[in-house]
């Protein structure tokens, strides 16, 4: 996981900011995502509340991350059902297919449209 933190202050790289292929939502949850502590579990469920959004909106940018390479979603199951995801966060859009080996523990397929 990226973090990078100074004094309470959270530094945000450029090329996150000057990505032209996310939206402004998907900047948004990204750069909290990297403003929380490292050992920090992310699910919808509390990024929806967290950011005062829909589900809809934030699977909207989640997918939007993982297309970019900025995240890697991971499924964590319990009896075979999934129990919850977590998220790996790259400052410079690494996890695109390109730049890493596929592991059968990630599942960066996109959530399911509504």
């Amino acid at each position: 996981m990226y973090k990078e933190k100074q004094d309470g202050y959270t530094i945000i790289p450029n090329s996150i900011i000057k990505n032209e292929f996310l939206s402004i939502e998907a900047k948004g949850v990204l750069i909290y995502m990297i403003s929380c502590p490292p050992n920090w579990i992310f699910n919808l469920k509390t990024l929806c509340r967290d950011l005062n959004e829909r589900r809809t909106k934030i699977e909207h940018c989640l997918n939007q991350l993982i297309e970019n390479g900025f995240i890697r979603r991971k499924v964590v199951r319990e009896n075979g059902k999934i129990k919850y995801y977590t998220f790996d966060i790259s400052k410079d859009g690494l996890f695109s297919p390109e730049h890493y080996n596929y592991d059968p523990l990630y599942d960066d397929l996109p959530f399911p449209k509504n």
